[in-house]
């Protein structure tokens, strides 16, 4: 019974969280729009869109990598888990160094030669994906230590970051207004500085809670590298091809469309992003402990909390889902009716 009630308050927790996150995301499209105005919005649409669309890679990336933690965890085989965890830096600091040879060779070239910005913004530009370059290489090396935080099912430390995260984002906006320098050049540094931010955060409480985490002595084993990277690089390969669906066609319309046309396309896909996102993640709490039971070969007790675990879900989403279902037809004529915001872009737009 105390591992339901843990259960259900790491998942009430997530679902709080994902509220916030929400929300605040949601509004802080709304000032960022104002405060850089409709074309620096598109062009960072275009060029930091990498920190925007692949900011739930990393997330993505540690859901997959906690099944071998909570799997080790779930056998209670501590040298199992060192040599887990050694084997998932190993991988991420190698995706991390792909990442970077391909963003600064095929990246740069394509930033030079082939994107459609006003020349006067071009110097913004080259910057701006520099430090979008870093934010992103920062948070995939946070992944292998968000996953630990996850599979040792200390919910309340995920949640509290993340929570402290979307606020300094809200910080990140209001520092905007008032700091008068190139604003898309700040915007770039100052969500390079959180994102570095919230990777020292992780590493530090990881560092200093986990043994696993401690590098007291490097752990390797081949055939755990193969296995990690077979069933992680299934999971990178669907995160990547999400993120390229939405990214390629923004760089598409950039080749045809003018960055007013890309602020409204980053628009519709930053919304959409946080939608799908809190569909999907604020059930993280269910995973570990399932995965935990299925090592251990409690099969009876793996069964309960996935029974239990689906109901959780299905009446927290529920409580969004019916509103929408008793009054779909206001919803979608309010969704119809054109803001001024939606006609200035649409006069914008070339014919």
């Amino acid at each position: 019974m105390s591992d339901t009630r843990r259960i259900a308050k790491n998942t009430l927790m997530l679902y709080f969280r994902q509220i916030l996150i929400l929300l605040v995301s949601l509004y802080t499209v709304r000032v960022v729009l104002n405060v850089l105005g409709a074309e620096d919005y598109g062009i960072y649409g275009v060029v930091g869109g990498i920190v925007s669309f692949f900011g739930f890679l990393s997330s993505s990336m540690a859901s997959a990598t906690q099944r071998f933690f909570s799997f080790a965890l779930g056998k209670k085989d501590g040298e199992r888990l060192k040599q887990t965890f050694c084997v998932n830096l190993v991988i991420y600091v190698l995706i991390a160094f792909v990442a970077l040879t391909l963003l600064e060779t095929i990246g740069v070239c394509f930033v030079h030669n082939k994107l459609s910005v006003p020349l006067t913004r071009f110097d913004a530009v080259c910057v701006v994906f520099q430090f979008s370059v870093l934010s992103f290489l920062f948070s995939i090396i946070t992944s292998p230590f968000m996953a630990i935080v996850i599979a040792h099912e200390d919910m309340q430390i995920y949640a509290t970051v993340s929570i402290i995260e979307v606020l300094c984002k809200l910080g990140v906006v209001f520092l905007l207004q008032i700091i008068v320098v190139d604003k898309l050049v700040l915007y770039g540094i100052l969500l390079f500085a959180l994102q570095t931010g919230v990777a020292l955060v992780y590493m530090l409480i990881c560092l200093k809670k986990y043994e696993e985490c401690q590098f007291k002595k490097f752990y390797w084993d081949k055939s755990l590298f193969k296995e990690t990277i077979d069933f992680t690089g299934w999971s990178l390969f669907g995160a990547f091809s999400t993120v390229g669906r939405n990214q390629a066609v923004t760089i598409l319309l950039n080749q045809f469309f003018n960055p007013i046309v890309i602020a409204a396309r980053t628009i519709a896909v930053t919304v959409s992003g946080q939608v799908n996102t809190f569909s999907q993640n604020f059930n993280t709490s269910l995973y570990p402990p399932i995965i935990k039971e299925y090592a251990a070969d409690n099969k009876s007790e793996m069964f309960r909390l996935i029974y239990n675990g689906s109901k959780m879900t299905f009446y927290l989403m529920w409580v969004f889902a019916l509103p929408l279902f008793l009054h779909m037809d206001y919803a979608y004529s309010m969704a119809q009716k054109p803001s001024r915001k939606c006609y200035l872009f649409y006069k914008a737009c070339p014919n």
